[in-house]
């Protein structure tokens, strides 16, 4: 029974570690209102005007790890230009992902998710970015990750700041 347990958590894992092109919900992002790991509060309308790269991860998520530097290169690289990455951590302690966060020295705003804001995009694995245009419409959905990933995003947000 244990065993069946494992290789169903280790296909799980496989199946969405997979990077894709997800289907975009149209119109406007999804607004949140969410606490951020520093007590600070973190609002999605507070970066109107700007791109924005959501991410919905996890500090024990494999693919999401690897996620982790190519989203803070992308970060260093453009947020002097108007890009900003909000990280939302989901089912993992604020303890954790401070610890996490500090470790990976991580530079961009993180809070923790809540089910309201998983629902509202849909989230249905992890990771899962949203790239929203500077006018807050989400015109990219990724789920998962693979070796493709950054240069793929490089040129969307390079695009998206013109």
């Amino acid at each position: 029974m244990i065993k069946k347990v494992v290789y169903a958590t280790v296909i799980f894992f496989l199946l969405i570690g997979c990077s894709k092109k997800a289907e975009v919900p149209a119109g406007s992002s999804p607004q949140f209102s969410l606490k951020g790991i520093d007590n600070n509060q973190i609002n999605l309308s507070d970066y109107k005007g700007r791109v924005v790269l959501i991410d919905f991860w996890a500090t024990w998520c494999p693919p999401c790890r690897a996620t982790i530097p190519v989203i803070e290169r992308l970060y260093a690289r453009y947020k002097d230009k108007g890009f900003v990455v909000l990280g939302l951590s989901v089912a993992d302690s604020p303890d954790a992902v401070r610890s996490f966060r500090d470790a990976n020295k991580m530079q961009y705003p993180i809070a923790m998710a809540d089910d309201k804001t998983e629902k509202l995009y849909g989230v249905r694995g992890i990771p899962s970015m949203f790239l929203l245009d500077k006018d807050g419409r989400i015109v990219e959905h990724i789920t998962g990750y693979d070796e493709t990933l950054e240069s793929f995003l490089d040129d969307k947000i390079n695009s998206l700041l013109k």
